[in-house]
């Protein structure tokens, strides 16, 4: 199950990005995820709640759940998951380390992410929507990742 899901996150992001990205799920820590290059290539890592959250998104059914119930019963940890992964794909896509700019960009394009790993489109547009909300609750106003885009 988690190789089927690395190979749909690497996928999706290598088409965002238009360029091969490798994603990895890895142990929970402080960091949602990161993205960085070597030889060529762009590496995504992704904290493993995330990725677990992402997997449940992308099963249309988890543990027998309609997609409704599950975008809203963890907590919102599925849009932020979604943000995240975005967020770490567009790294790659613009080859930016500013951190605002990456932000305002993924905020915007949450969506479009959903829908290139076959999300249908009115959970995508939730988890869009969530996406923002999540955005600016969770970061305060002079955090580097606080946009106003």
């Amino acid at each position: 199950m988690i190789a089927t899901l690395l190979v749909s996150l690497s996928l999706a992001a290598s088409q965002y990005a238009g360029m091969p990205v490798q994603v990895s799920c890895v142990p929970d820590d402080a960091l949602a995820g990161y993205t960085y290059r070597a030889d060529g290539m762009e590496y995504i890592q992704m904290r493993g709640k995330y990725c677990g959250a992402l997997s449940g998104i992308l099963g249309g059914t988890p543990r027998g759940l309609d997609y409704a119930t599950h975008l809203y019963a963890n907590g919102g940890v599925s849009s932020w998951a979604v943000l995240a992964f975005t967020h770490e794909a567009t790294h790659a896509l613009l080859q930016s380390n500013d951190e605002g700019r990456v932000e305002c960009y993924a905020v915007h394009h949450t969506r479009l992410m959903m829908s290139l790993l076959g999300v249908p489109v009115w959970a995508a547009r939730i988890l869009q929507r969530d996406a923002m909300q999540q955005h600016l609750y969770n970061f305060a106003p002079g955090s580097p990742y606080r946009t106003v885009c």
